[in-house]
């Protein structure tokens, strides 16, 4: 087995045991409106896996085997639009979705800012507790298997999604050329197969992979700005973190990083009274400067 292929077996398995080992909450999933969640795939989704069909997952603050992906929109305060969309893709393994921590407030935030934000519900793998086992096998297991299958169809949905909202830009009253694609660990890792592995037409405009990582192949050479962040005590993405800001630099695009000595893994907006939970305004001045935000005065 190849080293690289040993570094992604053991980051897929890392990822799958912190889904399951976090502990669940009991609040219920927060969505947008009916009216304002639309199928991702009019048609239905491509190439999923019959072993993955199934019903949806939710009751907790997390949504899992998602196979009909859809897009839920928070949209700004009437007056408020400022024409930028922020696609926003929750974290979770490729085996859940982490919503009430990656996709709902991030959204609600970002429509506090005038952006259009469209929540991603990509297609993820239900990993059931008997097979918790499995996850920390050293040998490759079925549940890597769902993440590397996960990952292909994440990055399907995510380029979908930039298509769709670029093609129906007119409707939601935003820039075709403004669309944002902001991901969390799973989440960032699907924006950066979108940006680095898709067509331009599924492009975005500008990039922010929060705690998350990317595939080893040559940076687009009309690869978007980028923001990233990430914590240093980070045990699953630090370094590679790290390696997306050596992979835009060294191919002469724009990129921001900000690390962070406290963190962890998962820590979504963040806790305002903290060092961490500084990256959202960060973010937002970020945005001004590259013309996707106004300049506040």
């Amino acid at each position: 087995m190849r080293h690289s292929h040993v570094k992604a077996l053991f980051c897929a398995q890392a990822l799958l045991a912190l889904a399951l080992l976090e502990p669940r909450a009991h609040a219920a999933v927060v969505d947008a409106p009916s009216a304002d969640i639309v199928p991702l795939w009019p048609h239905g989704a491509p190439d999923t896996p019959e072993a993955w069909k199934g019903p949806e997952f939710r009751g907790n603050e997390s949504i899992s085997n998602v196979t009909e992906p859809t897009l839920s929109i928070w949209r700004p305060a009437p007056g408020k639009a400022n024409g930028t969309a922020v696609i926003v893709a929750p974290g979770g393994a490729f085996t859940g979705l982490a919503w009430n921590k990656e996709g709902a407030p991030v959204a609600q935030w970002l429509a506090s800012l005038g952006i259009t934000a469209f929540v991603l519900k990509y297609r993820v793998h239900q990993v059931l507790p008997s097979e918790q086992q499995k996850v920390v096998s050293p040998v490759r297991s079925e549940q890597t298997q769902h993440v590397e299958v996960g990952q292909k169809l994440a990055m399907e949905d995510g380029l979908q999604a930039v298509r769709l909202v670029r093609t129906q830009a007119a409707r939601y009253g935003i820039d075709p050329a403004r669309i944002g694609f902001l991901g969390f660990s799973a989440g960032a890792m699907t924006a950066m197969n979108v940006v680095m592995k898709g067509d331009a037409a599924g492009r975005p405009d500008f990039v922010a992979p929060i705690y998350g990582a990317a595939p080893k192949v040559p940076v687009p050479q009309d690869a978007p700005p980028l923001f990233e962040v990430v914590a240093t005590d980070d045990p699953i993405m630090f370094p590679r973190a790290l390696g997306i800001f050596e992979q835009w630099t060294a191919a002469g695009k724009s990129a921001e990083l900000h690390v962070y000595e406290k963190g962890g893994h998962g820590f979504g907006l963040g806790d305002p009274a903290s060092p961490v939970g500084h990256w959202p305004a960060a973010f937002a001045a970020w945005m001004a400067d590259h013309g996707f935000l106004p300049r506040t005065k």
